[in-house]
């Protein structure tokens, strides 16, 4: 005896531990724990855990209860971990994915996508461009690259077998034997 009471639904499979299970969408099955958390296949071939979230019968993400929502899916060999800000129960979920890890093992941030196939970890500003990348190349060479909001590198740290190089603008703190002008 585990303490909790678990109920069924006959008619779509879906479970729910010391909860009714709500009325999920489509195909999907879904095992709702404790009135919040939730994990579902869906007919796409996906599989979600969730948190505060669940599809209604019209396939809409909607809260279960007052506050945030979050959600990972797992499809197609990536995962995506999604957020939603605070809102009321029953109230429908927009979501924002905060992080990708894809199928080559890109680490992205703020994306789900990378156009550079030697990143690793991309992280995206808030204007959707990247900000930072750490890049492995096939000669060995680069390390961490600095994108301005045009989408280009303006300072980067590279690595290679017989140093480290910092390219960046020109910086004081870089100097040595600074004497004042007269």
């Amino acid at each position: 005896n585990i303490g909790n009471t678990i109920y069924g639904d006959t008619s779509t499979g879906n479970v729910g531990i010391g909860v009714v299970p709500e009325s999920w969408f489509g195909n999907q099955t879904a095992l709702q724990i404790g009135g919040t958390g939730a994990a579902l296949s869906a007919d796409i071939g996906a599989a979600y855990y969730s948190n505060n979230a669940y599809r209604d019968s019209s396939g809409n993400w909607k809260r279960v209860g007052s506050g945030y929502a979050t959600r990972n899916m797992l499809y197609n060999g990536a995962h995506y971990f999604d957020v939603a800000g605070t809102s009321t129960a029953d109230s429908a979920i927009s979501w924002t994915t905060a992080m990708t890890i894809d199928n080559a093992g890109r680490v992205m941030l703020g994306t789900t996508t990378s156009t550079n196939p030697n990143a690793k970890l991309v992280i995206k500003s808030f204007s959707n461009n990247d900000a930072a990348e750490v890049r492995v190349s096939t000669n060995g060479v680069y390390g961490f690259a600095f994108f301005n909001a045009a989408d280009s590198v303006v300072g980067s740290i590279q690595i290679n077998s017989t140093g480290t190089a910092f390219n960046t603008s020109s910086d004081y703190r870089l100097k040595e034997n600074v004497v004042p002008m007269t």
